[in-house]
């Protein structure tokens, strides 16, 4: 998927716990996960987690049975 500006947007507006829960619970080959989109979301994850977003903390929020119904 091509990294566009509007995709951008969504990851940068998603908070830590948000994308851990995407990391952990999208499918196999969600666009998110792949190619230029993947990267960008990954490089995000990663800033969060050195400018403050605690993983242990998010982590037990989502848990591995919780997922929230979108």
């Amino acid at each position: 998927m091509k990294l566009t500006e509007e995709i951008k947007q969504e990851i940068d507006a998603m908070t830590y716990v948000q994308m851990l829960e995407g990391w952990r619970f999208n499918p196999v080959g969600h666009p998110f996960h792949q190619g230029e989109v993947g990267t960008y979301y990954a490089n995000r994850m990663r800033h969060l987690a050195r400018n403050g977003a605690n993983h242990v903390e998010a982590s037990k929020i989502i848990g591995w049975n919780n997922r929230k119904e979108t």
